[in-house]
């Protein structure tokens, strides 16, 4: 696939800087087979050393499991990390794994002080690429729910219906499609509105950061 040309140089050339193949202009040639890799035993090793991260483990292993079909169009990278639709290893990562219980639970500290810096008056929240609201699970219990409102938002209707779930039972969140890649007013998110805005693992991931960040800035209300 068109998509994977660059990384799939990347490797290419790695294996050639190894002696493995060797480039011959702008292609590359194996002269003899490549040698089968023992892969097992460096399975082992890796399944002691995440004994307490599983998940980042069965993930990575899946991937390697669907590498080619990926590779090749023939199956979608989502399915790296959705099996079957399924969220259990999604879920395993970004919410349930140490990992991410740690990282989540100082996302919770942070709410949960300004909360506490603010004991009266409204609190306005947007979550960005809530996803599969693996922190967002943490942190909206923290919030007073007579005076938030916490907006989540994703490019998915996947992840909206799967957040609507998940959290339920707090009347103050609602749920709507967004594009942090866009114009916040063309999709009706008013400039300065929020009081606090929770990105998780997802600005990284758009084409230009910067501009990504004046966008959520210019949603920022004073203070």
């Amino acid at each position: 696939k068109p998509t994977y040309v660059i990384i799939l140089r990347r490797w290419m050339e790695k294996l050639a800087a190894e002696g493995r193949i060797r480039a011959d202009g702008e292609a590359f040639v194996a002269d003899r087979p490549l040698a089968e890799e023992a892969l097992e035993a460096t399975l082992e090793e890796e399944a002691a050393a995440f004994a307490d991260y599983p998940e980042l483990l069965a993930y990575v292993r899946g991937c390697g499991d669907k590498l080619a079909a990926v590779l090749t169009g023939r199956e979608s990278p989502l399915e790296t990390l959705f099996p079957g639709g399924s969220f259990a290893i999604a879920d395993g990562i970004y919410q349930d794994s140490c990992v991410a219980r740690y990282l989540n639970g100082l996302v919770r500290a942070a709410f949960e002080a300004v909360v506490r810096a603010r004991p009266s008056g409204r609190l306005r929240v947007l979550e960005i690429g809530g996803g599969t609201a693996g922190t967002s699970s943490w942190v909206v219990p923290a919030l007073p729910a007579r005076r938030s409102s916490y907006l989540f938002t994703d490019v998915s209707d996947l992840f909206l219906g799967r957040a609507a779930e998940k959290l339920g039972a707090h009347a103050f969140v609602t749920y709507a499609l967004f594009d942090v890649e866009k114009d916040p007013a063309s999709q009706g998110l008013r400039a300065a509105s929020f009081d606090l805005i929770l990105a998780a693992n997802v600005l990284h991931a758009t084409r230009d950061l910067r501009a990504t960040v004046a966008r959520v800035r210019s949603l920022l209300a004073p203070g």
